[in-house]
């Protein structure tokens, strides 16, 4: 897997906080260009890191958390096992694994599994989208915004 370079999409002072972290290859990559494309322009601070650097990730700064990852050896990355294991709201978690057959997924988390064939990329980067999208509606905030 290659590693991927962190950037940020907007300023920290948005609202809306989406983390991505990812493993680096020719599928995740795209899916992760196709979700910041998609998603309205100011929409939310979005930063797009390593699945590696999850160990330095405090979930309370974070609205949504994507996660997409390989199932290597019948399993998930360690990093990617560990956060998942110790995030106290699971709820703010979008999950992607992709793996040979695209059946993994980690247990007692919602996500999509996917065997990274390009062309299922935009459907993968719309659910995500939408996934995001009513995470994001359940904030306080967004709601209190909806009803004025």
């Amino acid at each position: 897997m290659d590693e991927v370079k962190e950037f940020d999409v907007n300023t920290r002072e948005q609202s809306n906080h989406i983390l991505i972290a990812s493993q680096g290859s020719k599928f995740k990559d795209e899916v992760v260009a196709q979700v910041i494309q998609q998603l309205p322009a100011g929409y939310a601070y979005i930063k797009v890191i390593d699945v590696k650097s999850l160990t330095d990730i405090k979930e309370e700064n974070w609205d949504v958390i994507v996660i997409l990852h390989t199932w290597e050896y019948a399993k998930p990355p360690d990093a990617v096992k560990s956060f998942v294991d110790n995030i106290d709201d699971k709820n703010k978690l979008v999950m992607i694994s992709t793996s040979g057959r695209g059946t993994y997924l980690i247990k007692d988390v919602d996500g999509i599994s996917s065997a990274s064939q390009l062309d299922e990329i935009t459907n993968i980067s719309n659910e995500i989208v939408q996934r995001i999208q009513n995470i994001l509606k359940k904030k306080p905030e967004n709601i209190n915004n909806e009803n004025k």
